[in-house]
């Protein structure tokens, strides 16, 4: 990808609301960018997916991207030709409305996937323009969180407390774990087996095939948000206890956790070595081999939602920017 994200985070007066203006490297032939909002953005949430596109762009061509903020709620993204006429020509798709506020999202190399409050279901749209496919039946209440494999799709919410499980080909209802006890926050899985984490207080694991329950983890004290996983160990976060925890996969023994933030673990994210995870206005870093502090990073505002590739960690927050 030749596209950069990084947030000026210069609030911005625009025919639209009120916007975060963020600015774009070169865009250069087929580049493609995927606008991965998740998590609460204040009062709603986002009521739709935007998908920002370099399509046949030159390589010369800088962009700025604004995320349309009204009333903390991203409702588009929009991609602007820097040029003498501010008003210059989007390049941007959005899918249709959600219907209510998205909470999750997830992707394949060719779909993207969200669900949320409202319609309560998995909706599925093309990634090249967000054109809609279809859409699960309801899940039965709000769904929070969306992880997927090659064939299957999987979601996990509220009043239902279940884990459910979906053909990604056309959405059927394959099954669903035994009750989670109470609401369901985070999901995250591998090549064997699903994870969910929420309202009481474990993380509880299941096998991918059948979904029959395997084991949990000790009680984490309270209400865990965020959960990420490698090869060896499953990482979680959440309130009160405001610390990552780290567990062996294999039997969900306890290894160790990091020093406490000052607030709720609203977001959490891994790489080959390192954990990062965001309280409040911060985004922290430990090294995953002992969860050791390394450094931080502080924004203008709660960060609701980490992701990260090989070079660089993004973020999403409260006030409607999207940082890097």
């Amino acid at each position: 990808m030749a596209i950069e994200i990084i947030a000026s985070g210069a609030a911005q007066s625009d025919v639209a609301g009120t916007s975060i203006a963020v600015g774009a490297g070169p865009v250069l032939a087929g580049d493609t960018i995927i606008a991965l909002f998740a998590g609460d953005l204040g009062a709603t949430g986002i009521s739709a997916i935007g998908i920002i596109s370099g399509g046949s762009e030159s390589a010369a061509l800088t962009q700025d991207v604004e995320a349309t903020n009204s009333g903390n709620v991203v409702t588009s993204i929009w991609s602007r030709k820097a040029s003498a006429t501010p008003t210059g020509v989007p390049v941007v798709a959005q899918s249709p409305s959600y219907g209510g506020d998205i909470y999750a999202l997830w992707g394949d190399d060719t779909h993207i996937y969200c669900a949320g409050a409202t319609t309560n279901t998995i909706r599925k749209y093309l990634k090249s323009d967000l054109s809609y496919i279809g859409e699960t039946a309801s899940y039965g209440g709000i769904i929070n969180a969306l992880w997927g494999d090659d064939t299957h799709i999987y979601c996990a919410g509220v009043v239902t407390n279940t884990i459910r499980k979906y053909l990604k080909s056309d959405l059927s209802y394959i099954g669903e774990t035994a009750n989670y006890g109470n609401y369901i926050y985070a999901l995250w899985g591998d090549g064997t087996h699903v994870y969910c984490a929420g309202g009481i207080n474990t993380i509880r694991k299941y096998l991918k095939s059948d979904l029959s329950y395997i084991g949990e983890t000790a009680s984490y004290g309270n209400t865990i948000n965020a959960l990420w996983g490698d090869d060896t160990h499953i990482y979680c976060g959440g309130l009160v206890t405001n610390t990552v925890r780290k567990y062996l996969k294999s039997d969900l023994s306890y290894i160790g956790q990091t020093s406490a933030g000052t607030s709720t673990v609203a977001a959490l994210w891994g790489n080959d070595t390192h954990i990062y995870w965001a309280t409040a206005g911060t985004i922290f870093r430990y090294l995953k081999s002992d969860l050791s502090y390394i450094g931080e990073n502080t924004q203008l505002a709660t960060v609701n939602a980490l992701w990260g590739n090989s070079t660089h960690i993004f973020s999403v927050n409260n006030s409607g920017g999207f940082y890097k």
